[in-house]
């Protein structure tokens, strides 16, 4: 899959059928989540409503792009208004997600949210990617700061990483 960092069809909407998308804020470039196939991805384009983002893909990644207004048609000519509101829960719930993640007190805190929400992605998503470099782009904070939690985390056994992958999470503690 091609990187798609310019500026998207304002009149496109996207189909994840395998893998999933990395999707960034494209003025601070930070990473608001991960979207796992299958998922529709810019329906909020059948409402006007532009988000500045960008969003990448592996290679592995699969993608379909299409006109909006083909996709109004469908909905509107199948009857799909009820799978629409599905999928838009569906996007919601990741935003909802990443909310509980960054609005935490204490940086140990968003640390350990990201932790507990990553542990629950599929094993071999996580094998993909550094959780000290998921948790830096997630959130901004340094890495050298997020080492040293990760591991302390590591020396206290609540957490197992393997070559900079998250394998294991078990009782984390409330406070650091």
């Amino acid at each position: 899959m091609k990187n798609t960092k310019g500026k998207q069809d304002l009149m496109s909407f996207f189909y994840v059928s395998s893998r999933f998308i990395s999707v960034y804020r494209k003025n601070e470039d930070i990473l608001l989540g991960h979207l796992h196939a299958p998922v529709f991805f810019g329906v909020n384009f059948l409402y006007d409503a532009y988000f500045p983002v960008y969003f990448t893909g592996s290679h592995e990644t699969v993608i379909y792009q299409s006109d909006v207004n083909k996709l109004q048609k469908i909905i509107k000519e199948n009857h799909l208004e009820e799978c629409l509101i599905y999928v838009m829960i569906a996007n919601l719930n990741e935003l909802y997600q990443r909310d509980l993640i960054s609005g935490k007190p204490d940086s140990y805190q968003v640390i350990r949210s990201i932790l507990l929400h990553y542990i629950d992605k599929p094993l071999d998503f996580r094998m993909q990617f550094g959780i000290a470099s998921i948790i830096t782009k997630l959130t901004g904070l340094s890495r050298s700061h997020v080492m040293i939690i990760l591991s302390e985390l590591k020396k206290g056994g609540y957490i197992e990483i393997k070559e900079g992958k998250l394998i294991s999470v078990s009782d984390l503690p409330e406070k650091f």
